[in-house]
């Protein structure tokens, strides 16, 4: 096999150094993963303040708080881009 120095779409540039751009190291993701983690945390933390929480059903509790977290975390990912975008 002959070796080429031929750049495909696939690839990255960031200086003279060719990094393969890859879905796993946006950004994005550990900014998901911490929202997502801290958010859904914070979901049963306040639990107790809402009227009927306590006493609903623990799997409607679980998918109540799971979507207010995804919703959490759209926040936090647009905040994160809005940011990204000021920083430019």
């Amino acid at each position: 096999m002959e070796h080429t120095n031929e750049k495909t779409a696939g690839d990255a540039y960031s200086g003279d150094r060719a990094r393969h751009a890859s879905v796993w190291n946006a950004p994005e993701l550990p900014v998901s993963y911490f929202s997502f983690v801290l958010h859904f945390v914070w979901e049963f933390v306040q639990v107790p303040t809402y009227t009927g929480m306590a006493e609903m059903p623990h799997w409607e509790a679980i998918k109540f708080c799971m979507s207010a977290t995804f919703g959490d975390v759209g926040f936090a990912l647009t905040a994160f881009w809005l940011a990204s975008l000021a920083a430019r």
